[in-house]
């Protein structure tokens, strides 16, 4: 049995099969020709908006303000001008709408970046969560992962979304290994309200594999890869 230490995001402890939500395909973007790309690029703000102002209104009726003032702030940031605006003068120069509004808002993650500010560096994460649901609508593919098993699965996954927190079932997913977040991260405040224990551990996604059976012990800051049954007996038996 081969364990993993870790970083502790929320507490407690979940068992089951693994499953890794990481991202396969490139971002190469075909847009289609004689089409008016800062159309393509409005439209997909105003369907990303209308979701956020969705999932505001979900928020707000399951959880607190804490949740939903997330995704007010997802909304500014996804209409950011100075990500809009910059985006516009690079279709202009002959870019498409995809390209062109992700690096304007490469642009803006580069300052995140270089800051000393931790609170401020912790607001990547958001961006490129606001930022990637618009790429998804330009592209015209649901960017919401719907996740249905038979039983609860750990999910492994790179970064930590708020929107894929806030979405994901708890009947579908019993615990969270990430290779990258915080304590302070606005995911970690919704992994909390949503009581799913979560760790960080670094290149997780390498170390575990589909399919492998997982004990996740938030609580302690470490994971066991494929225990005997033995194990995770005396572990309950030892929790009570």
């Amino acid at each position: 049995m081969i364990n993993y230490r870790g970083i502790t995001i929320n507490p407690g402890v979940a068992s089951g099969k693994v499953h890794k939500l990481v991202k396969l395909t490139d971002d190469t973007y075909k847009a289609a020709e004689k089409i008016d790309q800062i159309a393509v690029l409005e439209a997909a703000l105003a369907k990303s908006t209308k979701i956020l102002d969705e999932q505001i209104a979900t928020a707000n009726m399951l959880y607190s303000d804490s949740i939903s003032i997330i995704f007010e702030a997802h909304k500014l940031m996804a209409n950011d001008p100075l990500v809009v605006d910059r985006a516009k003068e690079l279709i202009r120069q002959g870019h498409n709408a995809y390209d062109s509004y992700q690096a304007a808002a490469d642009e803006v993650i580069e300052k995140f970046v270089v800051m000393e500010n931790e609170y401020l560096r912790n607001r990547i994460i958001d961006i490129e969560d606001a930022i990637d649901r618009v790429l998804a609508a330009i592209e015209d593919t649901v960017y919401e992962i719907q996740l249905d098993f038979s039983d609860p699965r750990i999910l492994v996954v790179e970064k930590i979304k708020p929107s894929l927190v806030l979405n994901i079932e708890k009947s579908a997913i019993a615990g969270i290994i990430s290779e990258s977040g915080s304590y302070n991260q606005h995911s970690g405040t919704i992994l909390r309200t949503r009581d799913i224990p979560t760790l960080i551990i670094d290149n997780c996604t390498r170390l575990f594999n589909d399919q492998d059976k997982v004990l996740l012990d938030a609580s302690e800051g470490v994971a066991y890869i494929n225990p005997e049954p033995n194990f995770i007996n005396d572990f309950y038996r030892e929790r009570g």
